[in-house]
């Protein structure tokens, strides 16, 4: 940028208004005693600094040619996003984490922010050009001669001190509602002013901390030692345990951090091992695949899912309001809920420039080793070369805000992702690694499950055989309710997902029976009264030596009989329940004193339940009574068997 007009020697030439961004991106990790605190910190401040009348107007408001021209931050705010989370090393619970804080807002300019521009080497210029060898020898050697330097310093910092809701652990494990205070930080920069008169910079340093979180005022200067502006504070220390990074940028010919903004990310695309990158489905009607890309400036965001420890690679696009001739990006990451991925994307090759489209690979430091959801923001920056623009720029490209899942291993290819089985599956499983302890543990979630958001309240067992496409994962997540064949379908894939293979088991009586009567009083997902206790077979899932009916979240040892001898009540042939519903044979009658009776429900439903109670409860064996075809669960002629899917 030339400063044209701060530095030219006439009053009335003084840009009257100068545009500002700063930002800072703060990562540590504070391993101390018997925790490790982890966290990130971002702060933007944007708007406009005025021109101080004072600075250019003498006695009876006559123009001056001041050395040094003052700017007053009247009108800038910003934004700022915190999370910390504070380990246990050795946890004594499940989860480690004894304390987790998130939050963010906006915030406004402190009083006392401002910019100060010194034109002392400007305004020398003319005279030390006039001065004789000997004289310039001189003064080279007097004290303080290195002052003579034309520079700018900026403060500036918000005004409030907000507060984040968080949550800590206490000694039972259990966590309870908190929220911390924190210090928003500041910025003060004192740096020279270049031939160019830029004044933007970008600056990246390490820095040692003690406990947690770190110190968010910083510091950062160019100008010489007799000044006594720090380099760095918190001063440089190599391999330090917190990472800080500041941009700037200011006045109207700056560089615009928007000049090159990132558009479009893509996580499942063609070069990556697709065995590793899912990819994930909405239900609906007509279900829909996650097309890429996932992320797109303007709203359309997509989550994404990867199997645990892949170091995957992301595609991200950027375009520029002016042709590009180089440029190295890189995107610093802000964790809002889960753990992240290790602070940063790192440029993978060379990035493919097109006119003014940039496109390349990112790759994450670190991989998750276990299941889990993780949001996370991305600070996109880069190092930008123009082509009409010598020398390249720092700046600013944006952010982009994800939502990834990891998943215990490559999932069973019978499994259907559907996005909202694995938001769950990595929901429940939390912290697992795709192994037993994960069915274990999801399956210790898998009651009273919410409906997805178009649907809403619970997810319930109901529904009917003849009804088109209802024993499908899909058929649950999209219509709310749905019999045996779509729970043992939604288990299958939330826990499939995972890399676990989950087998579907069905349960069919022995000839000649047709139909399986469940015994009451059986509660089952989402429906207290079981709306349709009739069964040509039942769907229930085995893993493990053990079924896992989901319908009623019930696990037994695996052993057809014992299954049967607590699901059932009875069976029956379907074609004496047929004659007798049809020639008025039985005792039982469609009275709101039935239980089983629902108005709800359809009349074949209802013929089903009424009739099937009716012959049950006569208590009769095929001896004394054949001719109701129906018998109790006591018969040791009566058996179910399995057929295996």
């Amino acid at each position: 940028m030339l400063l044209t007009g701060v530095l030219s020697p006439a009053a009335a030439e003084q840009e009257q208004t100068l545009h500002a961004n700063v930002s800072l991106n703060v990562r540590w990790e504070i391993k101390e005693g018997k925790t490790i605190n982890k966290g990130s910190y971002t702060l933007s401040m944007q708007g406009t600094l005025n021109l101080d009348p004072q600075s250019v107007q003498g006695q009876g408001g006559k123009a001056l040619v001041p050395v040094a021209l003052k700017y007053t931050a009247d009108a800038m705010s910003g934004s700022y996003h915190y999370n910390e989370t504070v380990i246990a090393k050795k946890p004594d619970c499940d989860d480690p984490a004894l304390a987790k804080y998130s939050g963010g807002g906006v915030v406004s300019a402190a009083e006392g922010s401002v910019l100060n521009v010194s034109r002392m080497k400007h305004l020398a210029a003319p005279y030390l050009d006039k001065l004789s060898p000997s004289q310039r020898q001189y003064l080279a050697q007097l004290p303080g001669q290195n002052l003579l330097v034309d520079y700018y310093e900026f403060a500036c910092g918000p005004c409030e001190h907000p507060t984040v809701p968080g949550r800590f652990q206490k000694s039972d494990c259990k966590y309870t509602d908190t929220k911390k205070t924190i210090n928003p930080g500041s910025f003060a920069l004192g740096f020279q002013i270049p031939a160019g008169g830029s004044m933007s910079g970008f600056r990246m340093w390490q820095a040692d901390a003690a406990g947690g979180p770190p110190s968010f005022k910083v510091a950062l200067s160019d100008l010489p030692e007799e000044m006594k502006w720090p380099a760095f504070k918190p001063p440089q220390s190599k391999g330090g345990c917190v990472t800080y990074s500041v941009t700037w940028s200011i006045g109207q010919a700056a560089l615009n951090p928007l000049d090159v903004e990132v558009q479009k990310v893509f996580f499942h695309y063609d070069k990556q091992d697709q065995k590793r990158s899912i990819e994930l489905w909405h239900h609906g009607p007509l279900p829909r695949r996650v097309e890429p890309p996932e992320w797109a400036r303007g709203g359309h965001k997509e989550p994404a899912a990867f199997v645990r420890n892949y170091p995957f690679l992301v595609k991200a696009e950027f375009q520029s309001r002016r042709p590009v001739k180089a440029a190295t990006i890189r995107a610093y990451e802000t964790v809002t809920a889960g753990r992240g991925f290790g602070g940063e994307l790192t440029q993978v090759g060379d990035l493919e420039i097109k006119g003014q489209t940039i496109t390349g690979e990112f790759r994450i430091k670190e991989p998750q080793e276990t299941i889990g959801t993780h949001k996370v923001t991305w600070q996109w920056e880069g190092d930008i070369e123009f082509k009409d623009e010598p020398g390249k720029i720092k700046a600013l490209l944006g952010e982009s805000d994800h939502t990834i899942y990891i998943v215990g291993g490559i999932p069973d290819p019978h499994a259907r992702p559907y996005e909202y089985a694995v938001r769950k599956g990595c929901e429940w499983a939390d912290g697992t690694k795709g192994d037993d302890e994960t069915l274990v543990k999801i399956w210790g979630k898998f009651w009273n499950i919410p409906a997805p958001e178009d649907t809403g309240g619970t997810l319930s067992y109901g529904g009917h055989h003849e009804q088109a496409k209802v024993g499908t994962t899909n058929a649950l997540l999209t219509n709310g309710e749905g019999i045996c064949g779509a729970w043992a379908d939604f288990f299958k894939d939330t826990v499939g997902v995972h890399g676990i293979y989950v087998y579907k088991v069905e349960i069919k009586p022995n000839a000649p029976y047709d139909l399986l009567v469940a015994r009451e009083g059986l509660p089952c997902q989402g429906n207290p009264s079981h709306p349709q206790r009739v069964f040509t077979e039942h769907m229930l899932n085995a893993y493990g030596g053990y079924y896992y009916d989901p319908s009623y979240w019930f696990d037994i040892e695996r052993d057809p009989h014992d299954y049967e001898t607590w699901m059932f009540k009875g069976y029956c042939e379907e074609a004496a329940v047929q004659h007798h519903y049809e020639n008025d044979l039985s005792d039982c009658s469609e009275i709101a004193e039935n239980p089983a009776v629902s108005d709800d429900k359809d009349r074949k439903s209802i013929m089903e339940n009424s009739l099937a109670d009716c012959l049950i409860d006569l208590g009769g064996d095929r001896y004394n009574h054949p001719e109701y075809g129906c018998y109790p669960n006591n018969d040791k002629e009566c058996e179910v068997y399995e057929v295996v899917h």
